[in-house]
């Protein structure tokens, strides 16, 4: 017992706190590491539903597209229905979304600078951020685009999108994926 007496308290209990943080740590990442694929499927999902958000039917993407108005009234309410799905119902970043992809078609339909070709390619994941309930995804992307007044164009960016798990499902909360020059995002 003498023996015990002479050790530190104060080292004892930092070994004890040091351990148990290294536990806390270990768990967290481990729960972090089981939801990635999850996260990684939605961004998936949602950089695709995007981007063919920002494209007329196929035929209409001529230089003068010449859609019913009906037709787009049936489109950009697909166009929104189908963003809408990947955020919060109360989204103030889905309602701006929504409204940026309905200028981008309607400027489109009036056939300014129609966006013939659209695809974005997740390169890679670079990192996840956790912060309680929400994700910081960075990702490198590539973009290829053609467009009617612009040509073609092709680049590379470094992207952001944060999520947030609402009622057992991952959901965008912001989306900082870049657009290219769209000339239909010109009034916008």
């Amino acid at each position: 017992m003498k023996g015990f007496n002479k050790i530190n308290r104060g080292l004892l209990l930092t070994i004890v706190i040091l351990i148990g943080v290294g536990a806390y740590l270990m768990a967290s990442a481990s729960r972090q590491s089981e939801v990635r694929p999850e996260i990684e499927r939605v961004c998936r999902a949602y950089v695709e539903a995007e981007t063919q958000a920002y494209l007329l039917p196929q035929q209409y993407r001529t230089v003068s597209p010449n859609i019913p108005k009906a037709a787009l009234n049936d489109y950009l309410d697909e166009a929104a229905n189908t963003v809408s799905s990947f955020y919060s119902e109360d989204s103030y970043a889905k309602k701006q979304k929504i409204e940026e992809i309905t200028q981008v078609l309607k400027n489109q339909a009036q056939g300014r600078s129609v966006i013939l070709q659209y695809e974005r390619t997740i390169r890679r994941f670079k990192g996840f951020y956790f912060e309680g309930n929400t994700v910081e995804v960075s990702l490198d992307m590539r973009i290829d685009c053609q467009e009617s007044s612009n040509g073609s164009m092709r680049f590379e960016s470094s992207d952001t999108i944060t999520l947030q798990k609402v009622g057992g499902d991952w959901k965008i909360a912001a989306s900082g994926l870049t657009q290219p020059g769209f000339g239909a995002l010109e009034t916008w």
